[in-house]
């Protein structure tokens, strides 16, 4: 005899007839001398892709230890009834007959997440401005009341660069000729 584990995806419609159709394969494996490990209905679960135009199905995991005979009749059996959506057989060296983790997740779930996504797109930009206002008050602090530099736009189109010293009343004014992208990756004079 081998181990097998059997997924068996059902018509989510027609869940109230799982329970029977698994019966029917149980008592099939049962009547030939075969043993079930392990039996886990997992419920109705959002599938990765639609299947006949469905996007849910109810999942029924099954390790068992059979012939391959009567395997094959167990897939004849799916092929041939229309509750079974999908099936998928996998053969195992040893049987398996500790709770999957599927089953763990379902008994146990993890706890949900309460914060929305905008909630935390909105906190990180309010933070992030907030933190550029406090950055600016703490510059205006230090510098007497000015900002440590601004920049003016003449109607030529030149870029002035206006640096405060000790007071707002002794700036000093420097023409910068290069385009924004140039100005960045080349060290000017007052540094």
């Amino acid at each position: 005899m081998h181990h097998y584990e059997i997924v068996i995806i059902l018509n989510p419609n027609q869940s109230e007839q799982a329970q029977s159709t698994i019966s029917r394969y149980k008592a099939l494996i049962e009547e030939n001398k075969g043993n079930i490990h392990r039996y886990e209905d997992w419920g109705r679960r959002q599938l990765a892709y639609p299947i006949n135009k469905f996007h849910k199905g109810h999942y029924v995991l099954l390790n068992i230890e059979t012939t391959p005979d009567i395997l094959d009749q167990l897939v004849h059996m799916f092929k041939y009834n229309d509750v079974v959506m999908r099936h998928l057989i996998i053969k195992k060296d040893r049987a398996v007959d500790q709770e999957s983790p599927v089953k763990q997740e379902l008994d146990h779930p993890k706890p949900v997440n309460t914060r929305n996504r905008y909630t935390s797109h909105n906190t990180r930009t309010f933070g992030a401005t907030r933190n550029r206002f406090e950055r600016s008050n703490l510059d205006r602090s230090i510098h007497g009341g000015a900002s440590p530099a601004k920049t003016e736009k003449t109607d030529v189109g030149r870029t002035t660069a206006v640096t405060s010293v000790a007071t707002p009343n002794e700036q000093k004014e420097k023409p910068v000729t290069e385009t924004a992208s140039h100005a960045a990756s080349k060290p000017t004079d007052a540094d």
